[in-house]
């Protein structure tokens, strides 16, 4: 490098007034020629963030209008539907002819619980004792236990992860730019995309997750020079990129289908992602005390407004409670109205540490 610039130094040095005054007027023209070329891109950038906006502008415009066709049409093959069984359909048709007439339609051809049944003799214990080498159905299932039996052995299921690794989902880019609001702050033509933020987001459908790659511009304003950063907007949880959709799936597993969080972090991870159960654990605490609380105490106090109300208790010992005794014993009550009560049933758990 160094040498580079000395040859370069040296080469000017022998160069006429002249010369010198034409290099440098080159220089200036290709440096112009340069910026008008960054000048061109960045507005093509700003064009096509314009374009891009009003595109999923109708985007969202068309999916709205094609769910509200689809529900019309859901409501009016309803409607065919119930014409056609009440009104052209036969009064005197029986389910028991319908099933009867199916035969064995409703058999599961590779249901582990049908048996075969035992004939009597000898040859009837011939026959079951033979049926495992002649049925393929019942092959084939146990080779797929087999498998299954050796994939759970082979695997390392001591070692938990114990930091998240997202990069194996599929991502999705979303360019987030409100151009009517930048056009009110610095004028329509007086703004351009300088570059983009971004912010990875995690979703969690109800088949597999995937990974949102969220991007907000950062804008420069053409009269001041100045740098500004758009916010990023509907950001579920600002620490982390876990989103709505993901806690919501987290609850769902823990409180309705009672999976652990180890069993939920082994599962994600079966599906290429990779979370701890701690954050898991964390993101269950946190947003349940956030959205759960107010209707908690609601449901406490219409409980505790009724004539009649029912409790038990159910003892259990807690570990590592602070000022406590790993031995001494805690409670967890659950408060129900009465059998009497002729309103909604309310059901409200609530932890103790002691009876009183």
């Amino acid at each position: 490098m160094e040498a580079a610039i000395e040859a370069f130094a040296k080469r000017i040095r022998e160069l006429k007034e002249e010369e010198v005054r034409d290099l440098c007027i080159s220089q200036y023209r290709e440096l112009k020629d340069r910026e008008a070329a960054l000048r061109s891109i960045r507005e093509s950038d700003t064009d096509m963030a314009r374009s891009y906006q009003e595109k999923l502008e109708e985007i969202q415009s068309l999916r709205a209008e094609n769910r509200a066709l689809l529900e019309k049409y859901n409501h009016v093959c309803e409607q065919n539907e119930w014409l056609r069984n009440h009104v052209f359909g036969q009064r005197g048709e029986k389910m028991s002819s319908i099933t009867a007439a199916s035969g064995s339609m409703n058999k599961d051809p590779i249901s582990e619980e049908q048996i075969p049944e035992e004939k009597s003799g000898a040859g009837g214990k011939k026959a079951l004792a033979g049926s495992g080498s002649t049925d393929p159905d019942r092959q084939a299932r146990a080779a797929v236990r087999k498998k299954i039996k050796e994939a759970l052995e082979s695997s390392d299921t001591k070692t938990m992860p114990t930091k998240k690794d997202i990069s194996r989902l599929p991502h999705t880019d979303t360019f987030i730019l409100n151009t009517a609001r930048l056009d009110e702050l610095f004028g329509k033509e007086n703004w351009e995309i300088a570059g983009w933020h971004k912010k990875e987001l995690l979703h969690r459908p109800l088949v597999t997750g995937y990974v949102e790659v969220r991007h907000t511009a950062v804008i420069k304003d053409r009269k001041s020079g100045k740098l500004l950063s758009m916010p990023m907007e509907d950001v579920f949880y600002k620490r982390s990129c876990v989103t709505s959709s993901f806690v919501a799936y987290v609850i769902y597993e823990k409180v309705f289908k009672s999976v652990p969080f180890y069993r939920q972090s082994e599962d994600l991870m079966n599906m290429g992602l990779t979370i701890p159960r701690q954050d898991l654990s964390n993101w269950f605490e946190h947003f349940c005390d956030e959205y759960f609380r107010t209707p908690y105490y609601y449901m406490q106090k219409l409980q505790c407004s009724r004539h009649y109300a029912q409790s038990d208790e159910t003892p259990l010992l807690v570990l590592h409670e602070e000022g406590r005794d790993t031995r001494t014993k805690s409670y967890v009550w659950v408060h129900t109205t009465g059998e009497l009560d002729d309103t909604h049933p309310i059901v409200i758990y609530s932890y103790e540490p002691t009876r009183g």
